[in-house]
């Protein structure tokens, strides 16, 4: 190199030079009378890795700050290059305390899903280390500022939602609790019932609520069934999500109940005729009536007969003999007898 200005300098490039090299540079300066030369032993070291660059997951270099979403997988991905032939580059970060953080050492991907109540702002370093043969030889480091967005989480029920089952006659108070993460208060709480049913939803605190029929009153026999009973809960920032639970109702029989019946009087030959009527909650029962003896003698066969004329849950039946015999006059204790479709019965 031949440079007539005293301030010129030379760069040469990583093309020309190979690490480990020794170059013998001799510097001659001459005013063209007097000319003094210098040599120097020049050793070309080790490159270290350009300055690594972190892209997110839309390949773009992030820089030095960049925004995570709360509860979302972000991704990015560490890259540089190395001007030294053979080198390896592998990767690495101090952000290994930072919960919710993964990073490959090998490629360079990172990951982050930041979760409350681990969501604060925070700065970590990247770094790129390039080896030969084994050996780490070079460093670069890179800090990037990561500010995490917040996002409200929906609050969820805990304990989880559960089937129930009740009988006929019973009171049902089922009490249902949220939580979330941020404690968004005061939770709200809102009731879908299919089919229709008389439930209504109580507010109990700021995180609970009490499932019961109007004015806790009991089940009735109609109510008999199964429905699908969807919950939802939003929080103060309008935060919700929705559970669903069955409830199944069962029947319980209830027996039936005979009116009473006043002692009848009349003579032989002559027609008895009265009603008896008996009553039965369960709305979906029919009714029909018995009678027999209690006093029969020379073992006389039943001669007396009953005809149910109204069979529903409000039934009637009729007692008509148009000549009452000796027969009935032998047999005349009777016991009158309604049973309803499940066998339950009274007299």
């Amino acid at each position: 190199f031949n440079y007539s200005d005293v301030n010129s300098t030379a760069t040469l490039g990583a093309g020309n030079t190979s690490r480990g090299e020794n170059w013998n540079c001799t510097v001659s300066i001459t005013n063209g009378t007097n000319t003094t030369t210098k040599t120097i032993n020049v050793t070309i070291k080790n490159a270290d890795p350009v300055t690594p660059i972190l892209y997110n997951s839309s390949s773009q270099d992030v820089g030095n700050t960049t925004t995570v979403i709360e509860d979302q997988v972000n991704l990015f991905t560490l890259f540089t290059t190395d001007p030294d032939a053979g080198d390896t580059i592998t990767y690495s970060y101090n952000g290994s305390s930072v919960a919710g953080t993964s990073f490959s050492t090998s490629t360079g991907n990172f990951s982050w899903t930041p979760d409350e109540p681990d969501n604060t702002n925070t700065t970590i370093r990247f770094i790129a280390i390039d080896s030969y043969s084994g050996e780490p030889i070079g460093i670069t480091a890179k800090d990037v500022f990561f500010i995490v967005q917040y996002v409200n989480d929906a609050p969820t029920f805990s304990p989880a939602l559960a089937n129930k089952t009740i009988s006929e006659g019973q009171v049902f108070n089922y009490v249902i609790s949220a939580t979330d993460e941020e404690s968004n208060l005061p939770y709200n709480f809102s009731m879908n019932v299919t089919p229709n049913l008389s439930l209504v939803i109580v507010q109990i605190n700021s995180t609970s609520a009490r499932i019961m029929f109007e004015s806790n009153r009991t089940a009735t026999y109609s109510e008999g069934g199964n429905y699908s009973i969807n919950i939802t809960v939003i929080d103060n920032e309008s935060g919700s999500s929705t559970g669903r639970f069955n409830l199944s109702i069962n029947q319980t029989n209830v027996a039936p109940v005979l009116r009473g019946i006043t002692n009848k009087n009349s003579s032989q030959e002559q027609n008895l005729t009265f009603y008896v009527y008996a009553d039965d909650n369960d709305v979906n029962n029919t009714l029909t009536f018995n009678i027999s003896t209690t006093s029969c003698t020379y073992s006389i066969a039943n001669p007396w007969n009953i005809t149910t004329v109204n069979s529903s849950r409000n039934a009637t039946g009729l007692v008509n003999v148009s000549n009452l015999t000796n027969n009935h006059v032998s047999c005349r204790y009777v016991r009158i007898t309604v049973i309803d479709d499940n066998g339950a019965e009274d007299y």
